[in-house]
């Protein structure tokens, strides 16, 4: 009888730890989407700092693929706002993940205490 409610346990045990390290992947996973994400938003905050002291009839370009299509300062101005408020959401999005992840290494990680600590007292 015992050895079948070590088996349970160590079964347990083992599906726990698998729990508790593939969380960890995902929320360092969503660490580096951010990271890439707050790149993007400084970078385009940074092209439009420079695009604002360019005269209204510069040519700009956007890159387009391996092509440049010629686009007028607004269009441009246009594109870089929607691409920071775009990156902005998905790492607001990342963040709540991020937060439920870690707070669901937490509890699987009480929950494997739990277990050693039940193991213990069985001994």
């Amino acid at each position: 009888m015992s050895s079948t409610v070590d088996l349970e346990l160590k079964k347990a045990f083992q599906e726990l730890q698998v729990q508790v390290i593939e969380t960890r992947g995902r929320v360092r996973q969503m660490d580096q989407q951010m990271d890439t994400l707050k790149r993007s938003c400084q970078h385009s905050r940074i092209t439009l700092g420079q695009l604002k002291e360019m005269p209204e009839q510069t040519p700009l370009y956007e890159s387009i693929g391996r092509m440049f299509v010629r686009r007028d300062k607004q269009s441009i101005h246009q594109l870089l706002e929607d691409k920071i408020a775009t990156n902005e959401d998905k790492c607001k999005q990342l963040s709540q993940s991020k937060t439920y992840n870690e707070s669901k290494v937490k509890e699987s990680e009480n929950n494997l205490r739990e277990l050693i600590n039940s193991k213990k007292l069985h001994q």
